[in-house]
């Protein structure tokens, strides 16, 4: 079974998000609060609010900024 990673950010704070193994998408959902969500391969950032979620390629580089204090989640999303 794939493995979720629980993630609190806080008001303010700037997160780069752990590197994951390539060859899938992950799914960054957001349980509470809100953010912006940087993928560095687009030229605008994601507003993530509660109860949303983004598919982000294994490979990208990606920042979390909590516009208020966040917890998400990043989960592999399985491909059928």
């Amino acid at each position: 079974m794939a493995e979720e990673d629980l993630i609190h950010i806080w008001r303010g704070e700037r997160l780069l998000l752990p590197d994951r193994p390539l060859g899938c998408h992950y799914r960054l959902r957001c349980l509470s609060g809100s953010g912006l969500i940087r993928v560095m391969s687009r030229s605008r950032p994601y507003r993530l609010k509660s109860a949303q979620s983004i598919l982000i390629p294994a490979d990208e580089v990606v920042t979390v900024s909590g516009s208020e204090d966040m917890v998400i989640t990043l989960k592999p999303e399985n491909k059928n």
